[in-house]
């Protein structure tokens, strides 16, 4: 549209200049401001479209009121004008010198884009050389090399083979070598897993006869003192004679199974609370040369399904690393190893991981499971459990027994003067505690001891027995009372 504009403007001043004579330019007669106001109108109306210019020159001079000579003059001063102003909305130059600085810049431009293009011809051209003459060394370099390792193995070959001796001498070094590194990786391999065997106990061991590293080395170093005599450790668990006969057989064939490295028996010990299930298993492991550890069933509920699984796992794993046999032994065990339709998935799925552990013989552990109720447990489960031993409250005659061994073990070994317990007190005490479990009555003792140290004596009183068995017996009546009633 613009090239329009300045063409057909540019036309029209050449027809005009010819019949104009522009050498004598008379002062017009006429309003400055309105010539330029026409100028612009003219500049900026779009006459190409409506009428030419000569009309709209014609209109503006008849406007201004000229006629004859200084109309030619000031229609010739309106032409030229509007074709400077055209120029100037075209182009956007105010004079020769605005022209002149802008063709320099655009011919800079070109020079500096025409630079720029040969540097990065250049550069390119540099680096490519470059990459040639890296690549070149580097061949040289590899090539070098090559030889240079043909040469050296070139010569050793043939200095081994004009001497058999030392060919043989660097075979057995070389197969020397690559033993020891074998070697000595399977060594490390084996200290660590000692280490940790001596180190590491199972989160779920609430106790074990394992010694920490320390005390095991301490007894090992002093092994001048002279080892007395063990007395039969099973005869510190009071139990009814039937039983106490039932224990000492399974303890002598658990003696000779250990000994010959043979399969191990699984035992179910089931009873009211507090009756000694978890004292015998502790002694039968001291009395076959076992290891134990103690773990509680309620423990696996606090891992989640996946967890309590790798921790009974790792738990026997554990067992079968010692270097004696170990008594696993799972107190509450019906917390977790109950029926299966009464049971949630996480038990579910903890009785099929134990069922799997525990579905072969074997001379590295046993499981002693304790329960007070015995029909709550899996079928399954009974059936891995080769013996069952039933613990019951202890009668009159195991209650003598029982006070008798905690008043040597809490009171005489506490430098108290038992001289006021006669044997016709421990059978009073023995009636009154009817009922009383083993736990129980080693609770009634160690009150006893409490009693004389609040008193400040060192010697007991049969007053003071009466006091407290009196306290004890009717605790013990009212919790009872408390059960029935629940």
């Amino acid at each position: 549209m613009f090239k329009k504009i300045f063409l057909t403007t540019l036309a029209f001043a050449s027809c005009l200049s010819r019949s104009v004579d522009l050498t004598q330019p008379d002062k017009p007669q006429f309003n400055e401001a309105e010539l330029n106001q026409i100028i612009s109108n003219i500049t900026h109306y779009p006459w190409h479209k409506q009428c030419s210019l000569r009309e709209l020159i014609d209109a503006a001079i008849s406007r201004l009121g000229v006629n004859g000579e200084e109309a030619k003059k000031l229609s010739h001063k309106i032409v030229q004008n509007t074709v400077l102003e055209s120029l100037k909305n075209l182009v956007g130059f105010d004079s020769a010198h605005d022209r002149l600085k802008y063709h320099w810049n655009q011919k800079l431009e070109a020079q500096k884009a025409a630079n720029k293009k040969s540097l990065m011809e250049e550069k390119s051209k540099l680096d490519s050389e470059f990459f040639q003459q890296k690549h070149l060394a580097s061949r040289e370099w590899m090539s070098d090399l090559f030889g240079h390792t043909k040469s050296v193995f070139g010569d050793g070959i043939k200095y081994l083979l004009n001497n058999p001796k030392k060919t043989a001498l660097g075979s057995a070094i070389i197969i020397g070598i690559i033993a020891g590194y074998f070697l000595a990786k399977r060594t490390t391999k084996v200290t660590a897993n000692y280490i940790d065997r001596l180190l590491r106990k199972p989160e779920l061991a609430r106790e074990t006869s394992k010694k920490p590293l320390l005390s095991r080395m301490a007894s090992t170093l002093m092994f001048w003192k002279k080892k007395k005599e063990a007395p039969n450790i099973l005869d510190e668990v009071i139990l009814p004679p039937s039983i106490h006969q039932q224990i000492e057989v399974l303890a002598k064939s658990l003696k000779i199974a250990v000994k010959n490295r043979q399969s191990l028996t699984n035992l179910l010990l089931y009873g009211p609370p507090g009756t000694g299930k978890t004292l015998f298993s502790t002694k039968l492991a001291k009395e076959t040369d076992m290891h134990y550890v103690i773990v509680s069933g309620s423990d696996f509920h606090q891992f989640e399904t996946g967890e309590g699984i790798t921790e009974l796992r790792k738990l026997i794993k554990w067992a079968k690393s010692q270097e004696k046999p170990t008594i696993i032994f799972i107190d509450e065990a019906d917390s977790f190893l109950c029926h299966r339709a009464t049971s949630s998935e996480k038990s579910r799925k903890l009785l099929n991981a134990f069922l799997a552990e525990t579905g072969t013989e074997t001379e590295k552990f046993m499981i002693v499971c304790a329960t007070n109720k015995p029909d709550l447990l899996d079928k399954a489960v009974i059936d891995r459990l080769d013996e069952k031993i039933k613990f019951d409250l202890p009668q009159e005659t195991e209650r003598n027994k029982l006070l008798q061994l905690y008043a040597k073990n809490h009171l005489q070994k506490a430098s108290i003067d038992i001289s006021a317990i006669s044997n016709e007190l421990i059978q009073k005490i023995s009636k009154l505690t009817a009922g009383f479990s083993g736990r129980e009555i080693s609770k009634l003792l160690l009150a006893i001891r409490n009693k004389v140290f609040a008193d400040g004596a060192k010697k007991l009183t049969a007053a003071q027995v009466d006091e407290i068995v009196s306290i004890r017996v009717e605790q013990h009546n009212n919790a009872l009372n408390y059960a029935s009633q629940v």
